[in-house]
Protein backbone atom coordinates (compact mmCIF):
# COMPACT_ATOMS: atom_id res chain seq x y z
CA UNK A 1 0.00 0.00 0.00
CA UNK A 2 1.16 3.51 -0.73
CA UNK A 3 -0.07 6.79 0.74
CA UNK A 4 0.61 10.50 0.57
CA UNK A 5 1.63 12.47 3.64
CA UNK A 6 0.41 15.70 5.13
CA UNK A 7 3.33 17.62 3.59
CA UNK A 8 2.80 20.79 5.64
CA UNK A 9 2.75 18.77 8.85
CA UNK A 10 5.80 16.79 7.77
CA UNK A 11 7.77 19.98 7.02
CA UNK A 12 6.69 21.45 10.35
CA UNK A 13 7.83 18.36 12.27
CA UNK A 14 11.25 18.39 10.57
CA UNK A 15 11.62 22.10 11.33
CA UNK A 16 10.64 21.55 14.97
CA UNK A 17 13.45 19.01 15.24
CA UNK A 18 15.96 21.15 13.37
CA UNK A 19 16.48 18.42 10.77
CA UNK A 20 17.24 18.84 7.10
CA UNK A 21 15.70 16.43 4.61
CA UNK A 22 19.11 14.77 4.19
CA UNK A 23 19.60 14.36 7.95
CA UNK A 24 16.08 12.97 8.31
CA UNK A 25 16.67 10.53 5.45
CA UNK A 26 19.82 9.24 7.16
CA UNK A 27 17.99 8.71 10.45
CA UNK A 28 15.10 6.96 8.68
CA UNK A 29 17.36 4.75 6.59
CA UNK A 30 15.98 6.00 3.27
CA UNK A 31 17.47 8.06 0.47
CA UNK A 32 17.18 11.85 0.39
CA UNK A 33 15.24 11.39 -2.87
CA UNK A 34 12.57 9.42 -0.97
CA UNK A 35 12.16 12.22 1.57
CA UNK A 36 12.11 14.86 -1.17
CA UNK A 37 9.45 12.93 -3.07
CA UNK A 38 7.30 12.61 0.07
CA UNK A 39 7.71 16.35 0.74
CA UNK A 40 6.51 17.05 -2.80
CA UNK A 41 3.34 15.01 -2.26
CA UNK A 42 4.56 11.79 -3.84
CA UNK A 43 3.15 8.45 -2.77
CA UNK A 44 5.16 6.63 -0.10
CA UNK A 45 5.25 2.95 0.86
CA UNK A 46 3.77 1.88 4.19
CA UNK A 47 7.19 0.63 5.33
CA UNK A 48 8.65 4.07 4.61
CA UNK A 49 5.86 5.78 6.56
CA UNK A 50 6.68 3.52 9.50
CA UNK A 51 10.35 4.54 9.26
CA UNK A 52 9.36 8.22 9.19
CA UNK A 53 7.07 7.75 12.19
CA UNK A 54 9.82 5.97 14.15
CA UNK A 55 12.23 8.87 13.61
CA UNK A 56 9.62 11.48 14.53
CA UNK A 57 8.72 9.52 17.67
CA UNK A 58 12.33 9.16 18.79
CA UNK A 59 13.70 12.62 18.05
CA UNK A 60 12.96 15.45 20.43
CA UNK A 61 11.64 18.75 19.07
CA UNK A 62 13.88 21.70 19.85
CA UNK A 63 12.80 23.62 22.94
CA UNK A 64 10.67 26.65 22.16
CA UNK A 65 9.88 25.74 18.54
CA UNK A 66 6.20 24.95 19.07
CA UNK A 67 5.09 28.57 18.85
CA UNK A 68 7.65 29.59 16.24
CA UNK A 69 6.93 27.15 13.42
CA UNK A 70 4.10 28.31 11.14
CA UNK A 71 0.94 26.27 10.89
CA UNK A 72 -0.93 28.19 8.20
CA UNK A 73 -3.04 25.84 6.14
CA UNK A 74 -6.18 26.29 4.14
CA UNK A 75 -9.36 24.66 5.44
CA UNK A 76 -9.22 22.23 2.52
CA UNK A 77 -5.83 20.89 3.59
CA UNK A 78 -6.36 20.91 7.36
CA UNK A 79 -6.11 17.50 8.96
CA UNK A 80 -7.79 16.34 12.14
CA UNK A 81 -4.46 15.52 13.78
CA UNK A 82 -2.56 18.82 13.84
CA UNK A 83 1.21 18.46 14.11
CA UNK A 84 1.40 14.86 12.96
CA UNK A 85 2.30 13.13 9.75
CA UNK A 86 -1.10 11.97 8.56
CA UNK A 87 -2.28 9.60 5.87
CA UNK A 88 -4.30 11.53 3.30
CA UNK A 89 -5.04 8.91 0.68
CA UNK A 90 -4.18 5.30 0.05
CA UNK A 91 -4.54 2.54 -2.50
CA UNK A 92 -6.81 0.37 -0.36
CA UNK A 93 -9.43 0.80 2.31
CA UNK A 94 -7.19 -0.77 4.96
CA UNK A 95 -5.73 1.54 7.59
CA UNK A 96 -2.10 1.74 8.59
Amino acid sequence: MKATLDTAGFRRELARRGLTQTEFAGLAGVTPVTVSSAMAGGRVRETTIRKFARVLATTTPLAGTEGLIGTQRSDASASPSQGSVAEVSCDSASAL
